[in-house]
């Protein structure tokens, strides 16, 4: 299962969205793709039902963070809701605990290094990233961490640069399309390598 966003905030597009409709038009039987709203409650929740629906081998959740240079796969999700700027519903919490019998944190279960390297390989800027913040990203990747916990299902969020138009000052890292539709094959398909190899 992948999951992408709609654009959020000040920016027109998600290269995440992208890739998801990518993903629906190119279809392939092995994969599933789904968007979601970039609100606290709906994106959790629709969540949960979907993989309650669609039982995945594993769970891939992209979003954009405009600013970053490379695919950053997080390591963390923390059990806390806080926001810069509103939700696409208007909605800014503060320091809100997301699941109050919850731990503090989950880490990913995807096999983070083994796609680092298949992504330098492929000559795709990739790297780690210690939490996915406190928005809606990290309120999607802790409830799915949370609703698999103690299964061997992979799963984790990866953070991707904008797309060259979304930098209109020329300033911002950016990372075309067409290499992001590649870093996601490449996630894809060794996910695949690694679940037939279980």
């Amino acid at each position: 299962m992948v999951t992408g966003f709609e654009p959020f905030g000040r920016w027109e597009e998600n290269p995440s969205e992208q890739l998801v409709k990518h993903l629906q038009v190119n279809r392939d039987p092995h994969v599933e793709a789904f968007l979601l709203p970039v609100v606290f409650h709906e994106a959790g929740r629709k969540m949960k039902e979907l993989i309650r629906h669609t039982n995945p081998d594993a769970v891939v959740m992209l979003g954009t963070a405009p600013g970053r240079a490379a695919w950053s796969i997080e390591r963390t999700a923390v059990n806390t809701e806080s926001a810069p700027i509103a939700d696409n519903s208007g909605e800014q919490p503060e320091d809100r605990i997301i699941e109050e019998t919850g731990p503090f944190a989950y880490r990913t279960t995807l096999p983070r290094s083994r796609l680092i390297q298949e992504l330098h390989a492929a000559n795709i800027p990739a790297e780690t990233s210690e939490s996915a913040g406190t928005y809606v990203c990290n309120s999607l990747f802790y409830h799915v961490m949370h609703e698999l916990n103690d299964s061997y299902v992979p799963a984790g969020f990866i953070h991707l640069p904008a797309l060259p138009s979304m930098s209109l000052d020329g300033k911002l890292p950016t990372m075309p399309l067409s290499m992001q539709q590649e870093a996601l094959d490449t996630v894809l398909n060794t996910l695949k390598k690694e679940i037939e190899s279980c």
